[in-house]
């Protein structure tokens, strides 16, 4: 219901997002979030390459030009959950101001959240991993004080832009409440 238009939303594609690589893209953080891989094919094969590689420069993707993007594989992982979140300046039809994807495993018989995943969109050049924030939630359970350690942390490693559509710091503490947000509502409290 955030996504694009109507026409975007009914014709759109996840491909054609990906491929766009526009920093602010929606799904970009999902899709790196998840650990997805592109399969590029060309006269040549297929090859593959990992989210973490496929934006390497602003609105540049690691295909070439003699390649198509044949499909995105997003790993079926047991017990993973994921929440998103994305602030524009209006609920639908806005490009992101501040997009977040919060990826984590956790069996069932565990509180304890592993392989712990933040992807952000509309914060750089690129969608980027918040490495240290994934660092101070790893092996926690989502409490508050799980959610005001991960905050802390993404506010150090947190190095936004500014452009048109927001300033730096707009992007900083939005990021943190957003994180917090999507932490509590995870852990319901």
């Amino acid at each position: 219901a955030t996504i694009g238009a109507a026409q975007i939303q009914n014709r759109g594609t996840l491909g054609g997002n990906a491929v766009n690589a526009s920093p602010a893209g929606d799904t970009l953080p999902l899709l790196l979030a998840l650990g997805a891989t592109f399969v590029l094919g060309s006269a040549d094969g297929e090859r593959e390459v990992t989210a973490d590689q496929f934006w390497p420069a602003y609105r540049t993707t690691a295909r070439r030009d003699d390649e198509l993007l044949l499909r995105i594989r997003i790993p079926v992982v047991p017990n993973r959950q994921m929440r998103f979140r994305k602030v524009g300046t209006r609920r639908a039809q806005a490009i992101s101001k501040v997009v977040m994807a919060l990826a984590w495993e956790q069996p069932a018989s565990d509180e304890a959240w592993r392989n712990v995943r933040v992807a952000l969109g509309s914060m750089a050049a690129t969608t980027v991993r918040a490495r240290s924030t994934e660092e101070a939630m790893e092996g926690r359970s989502p409490t508050r004080e799980t959610a005001d350690a991960a905050v802390a942390a993404l506010s150090e490693e947190l190095h936004p832009i500014d452009d048109v559509r927001s300033t730096a710091d707009y992007r900083r503490l939005v990021a943190g409440r957003v994180l917090h947000r999507l932490i509590r509502d995870e852990g319901g409290w």
